[in-house]
């Protein structure tokens, strides 16, 4: 459990690292390809240090939730697929950002040393021809040919269709461990977000900043770390919903019972009034006078 939890929590930290250092690495006043790969060559050694922190961060995530993921099962029957889309996914997708961020250094090598050709455009007769050839050797588009000369598009497809599979792997195990208990509504609900978000390119391919602080929570709940204390089916084995906040302030109060398990069942506790509802059976309004 602690490894689990730690493994979590690291591989939030990492991958905040190394999105501060890939935002550092890349940084340039325009999103021009060239320019991009001018800065990115300045700093080939930081966009080392990313490739490798990534991956680690992916391999330690897959540790995490297919610990969550086992925990769920053992309280409620949940897919089987998901560690499939966990494994599968998250390690193809740690091998192709690898490969990816190698790539773009070695774009930017070869951009940087080799200087754009001039080749001989008289010979082309057709005026279509003629300027997209000339457009070809604009810095700008040069720059976009290097790249994709490193990283097809067959392999940028590919990414994408592995972030597909990690993004379900990740929204099925938050959904899961929501119904079981296991995690918060808010948790679920977070770690779903976060699952859409990698599924789908056109919202960026990733969580970012609620990335971060999903992995970091999943690993404090997993090791029992978690403020004001994790879910009650963590420690009794079956599904319990997780009490929400007015829930536990009410108990503090003595005026709770067991919360209700996860499939909205109430407990045998929850038939008891408490004593502030008592309270209020027994007042009674007076008469009115005139």
């Amino acid at each position: 459990m602690k490894i689990a939890g730690g493994a979590g929590s690291v591989a939030g930290v990492l991958l905040l690292i190394s999105f501060f250092l890939k935002a550092s690495a890349l940084k340039s006043s325009s999103s021009d390809a060239d320019k991009v790969l001018r800065v990115a060559h300045k700093h080939a050694s930081d966009l080392y240090v990313v490739a490798v922190l990534e991956g680690v961060s992916i391999i330690l995530t897959i540790i995490a939730l297919t610990y969550l993921w086992r925990a769920a099962r053992h309280r409620a029957d949940v897919a089987r697929v998901i560690p499939v889309l966990l494994l599968v996914g998250g390690l193809a997708v740690g091998i192709l950002n690898f490969i990816s961020e190698l790539a773009v250094i070695s774009a930017a090598s070869d951009f940087v040393k080799n200087p754009i050709p001039h080749p001989d455009l008289s010979a082309i007769t057709d005026p279509h021809k003629y300027r997209a050839a000339v457009e070809d050797l604009a810095p700008k588009k040069h720059a976009e040919n290097v790249v994709r000369d490193h990283f097809p598009t067959g392999a940028q497809l590919a990414l994408y269709l592995v972030n597909l599979l990690w993004g379900a792997g990740l929204a099925l195990t938050s959904l899961a461990a929501m119904r079981t208990g296991l995690l918060s509504r808010f948790l679920g609900v977070l770690g779903m977000i976060v699952g859409v978000l990698y599924a789908v390119p056109l919202l960026g391919g990733g969580g970012g900043l609620l990335q971060f602080i999903w992995y970091v929570a999943i690993g404090l709940v997993i090791s029992g770390v978690w403020p004001g204390g994790r879910g009650p089916a963590w420690d009794e084995g079956r599904p319990v919903r997780w009490p929400s906040a007015a829930e536990k302030r009410l108990a503090m109060d003595g005026g709770g019972g067991h919360p209700a398990t996860a499939n909205g069942v109430p407990s045998d506790d929850a038939d008891e009034p408490s004593p502030r509802a008592q309270r209020r059976k027994r007042k009674k309004r007076r008469p009115y006078r005139r």
